[in-house]
């Protein structure tokens, strides 16, 4: 724990945790405290000196020793802020979190940047600068978005998936918002879905659950029925409201011996609805990608499903290297 004055404006509260409304629930105190297993562990809290009041906040966790990576959970790390940051503060933010970590003698920092169409100004803003401190691309996915419009979502998607849609609503498919009683059975759609390619859920059900009942406010789980009794679930989405304005589907998926019907899309138009609904902007598909690497029928499926491409950067410094060069 300790404060750090960057300016005579502004201070650096690292592992001070003091109390702020965060934006990003992957930069929240709560987040931070399920996942952190090293003393290690960094929270840097931007503080305006005046009314100690937190303007911004990005947590770092130690994977391995001297090894720091954000996120360590979630799909990316933000630098949090409830109030738009000018260059020259975030420049100042970031330069003295990459003087502390030379100062620890960290070999390597990582992190993973949000979508560049989140927010494009404060990502290329932070783009900029990690690189101009000497971090480096690692790893370049492909992010997929959906903007949340007034125009309706049979204009938005494919012709192919309009015939998909067209042929759930035709089957009398029924989608809902799920309760938690109907958790299990929604994780075990992901489950058999998975499968189906031989790949496994990143997270188990247990760990899962005790996000969304840290975080009530921000999950929202669907399903689809085959019929209004709600017998038989044949598909699912697990969605965190990762900022106010975006929602983010975490897992989805059909159950096998549907696949004629593509489920998925009918489930997608709910979740695109619910989401105007409730004033969101943007719903994030996240990445087509693994390591880079593109998946091209998971991207063009997220295509015919109305999302748009954007940029999801994974930057590394090298510290050792040189610290090595200066000894």
């Amino acid at each position: 724990m300790a404060i750090f004055d960057i300016n005579a404006k502004y201070q650096v509260h690292v592992n001070e945790f003091t109390a702020f409304q965060h934006s990003s629930l992957f930069s929240s105190i709560e987040f931070f405290r399920l996942h952190s297993s090293s003393a290690e562990d960094l929270f840097f809290q931007l503080v305006r000196i005046s009314d100690q009041q937190v303007i911004a906040v990005i947590p770092f966790y130690e994977v391995e020793k001297k090894i720091f990576k954000a996120p360590k959970k979630g799909t990316y790390a933000n630098v949090d802020s409830l109030i738009p940051l000018s260059f020259n503060v975030l420049s100042e933010f970031l330069q003295f979190i990459d003087a502390h970590f030379q100062s620890l003698d960290a070999i390597s920092v990582f992190v993973r940047l949000p979508p560049s169409s989140h927010d494009p100004t404060k990502h290329s803003y932070t783009f900029n600068q990690l690189t101009q401190l000497g971090f480096n691309l690692d790893i370049l996915d492909i992010n997929f978005n959906l903007a949340i419009s007034n125009q309706p979502y049979e204009e938005i998607i494919s012709y192919s998936a309009r015939k998909k849609l067209h042929k759930c609503e035709s089957a009398n498919f029924y989608p809902q918002i799920l309760s938690d009683n109907f958790f299990d059975e929604a994780y075990n759609v992901i489950v058999e879905n998975r499968a189906k390619f031989s790949q496994s859920v990143s997270m188990n059900a247990l760990d899962l659950r005790s996000m969304l009942n840290l975080f009530p406010q921000s999950f929202h789980l669907f399903g689809l029925f085959e019929d209004t009794s709600c017998e038989l679930m044949i598909a699912s989405a697990f969605c965190i409201e990762v900022e106010p304005h975006i929602l983010y589907i975490f897992y989805w998926g059909d159950r096998p011996g549907f696949e004629e019907y593509s489920s998925i899309t009918l489930l997608s138009k709910f979740i695109y609805d619910f989401a105007k609904l409730r004033s969101f902007s943007l719903l994030d598909a996240g990445i087509s990608t693994s390591s880079g690497k593109p998946n091209l029928g998971l991207i063009n499926y997220k295509k015919n499903l109305g999302f748009s491409a954007s940029t999801k950067e994974l930057l590394v410094k090298n510290y050792l290297q040189k610290n090595d060069s200066n000894s």
